[in-house]
């Protein structure tokens, strides 16, 4: 870009004299320069506020501190720094935690407390955009810990399993016959030699494609169903009163479950490079899809079920 003109930096220093911003820079300055004897040895300490007679300070080795401040001579004077209580996580926990806070800001949409999760994301938004992008591992890790958590849908899908299966009987050959299944598993337990694993690259390549696309495909068809079957459900119906109950526990938590899953996934065939991420990855769609897509049948077939007795009406 070019640059037209300019500011003298003399004249600028003078025009910013006691503004917060220059008394910040100049806290700042001197306590980076004093933190020996501030923290009892030499650390890089960042600003997080300033009041009018104490700083409050996060340093490099992770700790959060207010500092007596005292300027009443002239000059920017320290006291002892004491320790302030705040749940610090390390850099490997902060997968987990921006996955935890964004599920607390969904939480709080849902109950309709709109200014708290907007307060929410702001803060995440933060910690997203100072943090570096995750390790193939973190991220494969991530991925597999959203397929064991123990959701609500999946306690009743267990709980109703023969109920679910014997309302959707007749899809169910066609779901047995076409779900995925776990294929690389040599290629990511360390049973096969390195060296040779990259001569399956085209292949785990191409099936964690396909794997990832039927996952972001079933997302996107479930969701379709359950909103258009909100609207109907606790009408009038012709279907078996328990499958409409079971629906209504159901559909939502799964639906909430697939698009946070398709979320991630929508990055991840891009971001993942090492073929033995790529098949874990794959095994651990293929594992959890029969059971994703069985549930994503029910609630289809019920969906359709409701809107039909809606339109006889």
């Amino acid at each position: 870009m070019k640059q037209d003109s300019f500011i003298v930096t003399e004249e600028l220093i003078r025009a910013t004299e006691g503004s917060f911003e220059q008394r910040i820079a100049l806290v700042s300055e001197a306590l980076q320069e004093h933190s020996e004897a501030v923290f009892g040895s030499e650390v890089r300490a960042h600003v997080l506020a300033t009041f009018e007679d104490s700083v409050l300070v996060v340093t490099s080795t992770g700790g959060c501190h207010r500092v007596r401040l005292d300027e009443s001579n002239g000059v920017i004077e320290f006291g002892t720094a004491v320790p302030v209580s705040a749940k610090l996580f390390a850099a490997k926990d902060m997968g987990a935690f921006v996955k935890n806070e964004a599920t607390d800001v969904v939480d709080r949409f849902l109950r309709g407390d709109e200014e708290d999760a907007r307060r929410g994301i702001q803060g995440l938004i933060a910690v997203v955009e100072g943090k570096p992008g995750p390790t193939e591992d973190e991220l494969i890790t991530a991925i597999l810990s959203t397929f064991s958590e123990p959701r609500p849908w999946k306690r009743i899908y267990e709980s109703k399993d023969d109920k679910i299966k014997r309302f959707v009987l007749n899809e169910l050959v066609a779901i047995d016959e076409n779900t995925l299944r776990p294929k690389f598993r040599k290629l990511h337990d360390g049973s096969m030699d390195s060296h040779k694993v990259g001569a399956f690259r085209d292949l785990v390549e191409s099936d964690t494609g396909d794997a990832i696309e039927r996952f972001i495909r079933l997302a996107d068809s479930t969701k379709g169903c359950f909103e258009a079957a909100r609207s109907v459900l606790g009408t009038s119906t012709d279907l078996d009163e328990e499958i409409v109950e079971v629906f209504s526990f159901l559909a939502e938590d799964l639906t909430l479950d697939l698009c946070n899953i398709r979320r991630m996934l929508s990055g991840a065939h891009t971001e993942l490079n090492r073929v033995d991420c790529l098949g874990k990855l794959h095994d651990a769609l293929a594992e959890s899809f029969y059971a994703y897509e069985v549930a994503s049948c029910f609630v289809a077939k019920v969906s359709n079920g409701l809107r039909d007795t809606a339109e006889k009406v």
